[in-house]
């Protein structure tokens, strides 16, 4: 077999199992699960982006220098939690408390998709009454968040 059907194998063979189990997240529940999860993982490198630069910006020396820093920094800042990342980005740069409310609602948006409970994911977004206005919310703080976290990058944000 070669590798290319192996891996379509395989993706088949993990799709139904997850369709199997008992606590099973349907298709829109988990494409949910993936914007969280992706959008979650992007706010955290941009996270340790920050803290680099703004250790870089202290350093008197030449960029090559700087940029073996930066590689062994990554792994220790991969021993941080997003809260210890968070924390360190709020007090390196002037950043709103808007910012900070959105980047700790989204951590626990990310608690709750990557550890979900089906049942618990099912019931609170796909109740017939509140299940869209939970779903707008969380695209809506993801959204919001994603604007804040690129104003950081931008040279009139620093």
């Amino acid at each position: 077999m070669k590798i290319d059907e192996e891996i379509k194998k395989l993706y088949q063979s993990l799709d139904i199992a997850d369709d199997t189990h008992p606590d099973y997240l349907p298709k829109e529940l988990r494409e949910l699960q993936y914007k969280v999860l992706s959008h979650h993982s992007h706010f955290e490198a941009s996270l340790e982006i920050l803290i680099i630069k703004n250790i870089e910006s202290r350093i008197d020396c030449k960029s090559d220098k700087k940029m073996a820093l930066s590689f062994e920094l990554i792994p220790l800042l991969s021993r941080l939690s997003f809260m210890d990342k968070l924390n360190i980005v709020s007090q390196a740069y002037s950043v709103s408390d808007k910012f900070i409310k959105h980047m700790k609602k989204c951590n626990s948006y990310r608690i709750e998709f990557a550890h979900p409970k089906g049942l618990f994911v099912k019931v609170k977004y796909r109740d017939p009454k509140s299940g869209k206005m939970e779903i707008r919310n969380l695209l809506r703080c993801f959204s919001e968040s994603e604007v804040l976290i690129n104003e950081l990058f931008l040279p009139s944000a620093r």
